[in-house]
């Protein structure tokens, strides 16, 4: 979603995955909204998971828990840290993980932040900003079945990934309060969901800054 895969069905005359331009993308329309007193770090990866690995050696480091801390003092510092992750986690291919399991895996990486001294005063950590994302509208959009009930798994995620929020002093976003997927493919966003989610979180980000 934030690394702006452009929705497509996976059809064998399909030439390869598209990528929307970063001012198409979410993170590049919420900079030209924001404006230059601020500078948004985009950190998208086609794939990214919370905390699991992929078996496939191509995509490896694609473990968001293992990337995490690297990215933070890479960036450092920083007002506010945003984490959208957990579709990905919805893949067949990690045993079916349920909405609690992928909220466990966000407890870990919003646990990495909170003990990070990468806050805008390089002491303390940074504010972070948790939005559950919107659940696929249907799972006929890739191969293999590779979302295998993933909407019934993810029907969750407002209300568990709220209470991972809780317990960090979070801020939290619901995403899919107003924003699905393309329905082309059920999982990615399109044009209109990226400049929606840019609006949504400029309002989020003036009232944290």
């Amino acid at each position: 979603m934030t690394w702006g895969y452009i929705p497509t069905l996976n059809k064998p005359e399909r030439q390869g995955v598209q990528r929307y331009d970063r001012k198409k993308r979410w993170t590049g329309i919420l900079q030209t909204l924001l404006g230059d007193e601020y500078y948004v770090v985009e950190e998208g990866l086609n794939s990214r998971t919370t905390n699991i690995d992929y078996s496939a050696p191509e995509k490896a480091g694609r473990n968001g828990k293992q990337f995490l801390p690297i990215c933070l003092c890479t960036h450092a510092p920083l007002d506010v840290v945003i984490v959208m992750l957990g579709i990905n986690d919805l893949k067949n291919e990690f045993n079916h993980r349920t909405s609690k399991d992928i909220a466990s895996g966000l407890d870990e990486l919003l646990t990495i932040i909170n003990q990070s001294t990468y806050g805008t005063d390089m002491k303390s950590a940074p504010k972070i900003l948790l939005i559950s994302s919107p659940i696929p509208t249907h799972e006929q959009g890739f191969p293999d079945n590779a979302f295998t009930n993933a909407i019934i798994r993810a029907k969750d995620f407002a209300k568990d990934f709220k209470q991972v929020a809780d317990k960090h002093k979070a801020y939290f976003m619901d995403a899919a309060s107003e924003i699905k997927p393309s329905d082309i493919d059920g999982i990615h966003f399109d044009d209109e969901a990226h400049k929606r989610l840019a609006d949504m979180l400029y309002s989020e980000i003036k009232k944290i800054l």
